[in-house]
C-alpha cells in the first residue's frame, strides 16, 4: 500500500533498526511520549516538514542533515527536532549560542497606564501573569486554588518546568467574579489593542519579566497579605 500523499515520510534508519518509515501522525504521536509541549510539538512538525521538503528521496546522511541546518533560518529549532529524530547523526552538532538582548521594561506610570486601560476581565489576567511568571499558555489551563490563592501549573515537559506561585489579594478580589474563558490569541489581540490605544507597548509575555514588581509596588495589598509579608 502506498504512503497518503499529505502525511510526508523520511527514514529514520538510525533509531529504527527495520529501517521503518513514519508518517507525520506517527511522528507526532512519538514526540507527545517525550511529553513535549504542544507548541513544542507543532515547531517540530513543521520543521520536519520543511526538512522532508528539503530531502526529498535522497538519503539521509550526516552532511544532508548539516547541509540542511546550513540553510535553515531557525537553525536552533531544527537541530531540535533533529535531536529527537537522527541523534547519532547529529550528536556532535551544538546549538548556536542563543544572542541574549536586554528587555526594555516598561515604567510604573506605563503600566499602571496599560492595566486600567485594560477591558474588566483581562486585567485579573494581566496581575496572574505578573504575579506568577507564568507563560500564558500555563496560566490558562493551571488549576486555582482561591483557598490559599495558589496557581497550580498543569504543566511539566522536558524542555519547560513550572512551579506553584501566589497572588495577592487584588487579584483575589478580582477573582471573584471568577477566571475568564479566553485564549492565547485571544489575549494577544486584546494586548495589541490596548497597546495601540495608549502608545504604550506591553504583550503578555513581556510580564513574566516584570512578575512581581507589579504586586509589590504599583498595587500595595494589605500588610497581612501572604506575598507581602
Amino acid at each position: 500500500m502506498g504512503s497518503n500523499p499529505s502525511q510526508p515520510v523520511c527514514d529514520f534508519s538510525n533509531n529504527y533498526s527495520n529501517k521503518t518509515k513514519v508518517s507525520i501522525d506517527t511522528l507526532e504521536r512519538l514526540l507527545r511520549l517525550k511529553s513535549l509541549t504542544d507548541k513544542t510539538i507543532k515547531t517540530y512538525l513543521s520543521c520536519y516538514n520543511t526538512f522532508t521538503r528539503f530531502a526529498g528521496k535522497r538519503e539521509v546522511t550526516k552532511r544532508l542533515l548539516e547541509d540542511y541546518l546550513l540553510g535553515s533560518r531557525n537553525r536552533r529549532n531544527n537541530l531540535a527536532m533533529l535531536k529527537v529524530l537522527y541523534p547519532d547523526l547529529v550528536r556532535d552538532i551544538g546549538f548556536p549560542r542563543a544572542t541574549v538582548k536586554p528587555k526594555i521594561l516598561p515604567s510604573k506610570v506605563h503600566l499602571k497606564t496599560f492595566y486600567y486601560a485594560l477591558p474588566d476581565k483581562y486585567k485579573v489576567v494581566f496581575l496572574m501573569l505578573a504575579s506568577s511568571g507564568l507563560r500564558v499558555g500555563e496560566l490558562l489551563k493551571a488549576e486555582i486554588d482561591k483557598a490559599n490563592r495558589m496557581i497550580i501549573p498543569n504543566h511539566n515537559s522536558q524542555t519547560k518546568n513550572s512551579w506553584v506561585s501566589f497572588y495577592n489579594e487584588e487579584t483575589a478580589a478580582l477573582l471573584e467574579n471568577g477566571f475568564p474563558e479566553i485564549t492565547v490569541d485571544g489575549l494577544n489581540h486584546v494586548f495589541k489593542k490596548v497597546s495601540k490605544k495608549t502608545g504604550i507597548r506591553i504583550y503578555p509575555h513581556l510580564l513574566r519579566a516584570i512578575e512581581l514588581q507589579i504586586n509589590f509596588e504599583l498595587f500595595p495589598c494589605a500588610e497581612q497579605d501572604l506575598l507581602c509579608s
